[in-house]
């Protein structure tokens, strides 16, 4: 019997809000909608997304969802860089070690270095 229950999975778009803003200024599509589109059309069982943008102040899970209520995160690939220092970077660095904590299956895409 296959399971139908659709996946939870969260995705992290890395991306700044100016980069963000860059992207759609030439026409490309931003990363966390092409993941969004592309788990729907692979998905066996189906999938439910939620986006967040970790870069802009303030961002944090959906209101009442803890990381474990996902049955995954997909980091999309963003401009910024592992090893910058910057802020935003450390608290995604610090997101992602929480997931690995916590036993929450990952993929993520590169980051420019």
């Amino acid at each position: 019997m296959v399971d139908t229950t659709a996946l939870r999975i969260l995705i992290i778009d890395g991306y700044t809000k100016v980069a963000r803003e860059q992207l759609q200024s030439g026409g490309a599509s931003l990363a966390a909608d092409l993941y969004v589109k592309m788990l729907q059309r692979c998905a066996p069982t189906g999938v439910e997304c939620d986006v967040i943008f970790p870069a802009d102040s303030g961002v944090s899970l959906p209101v009442g969802e803890t990381i474990q209520d996902y049955d995954g995160v997909a980091w999309t690939g963003c401009s910024s860089c592992v090893f910058s220092g910057e802020p935003d970077v450390a608290e995604q660095i610090e997101f992602a070690r929480e997931c690995y904590r916590r036993g929450v299956p990952a993929f993520g895409s590169c980051w420019a270095a």
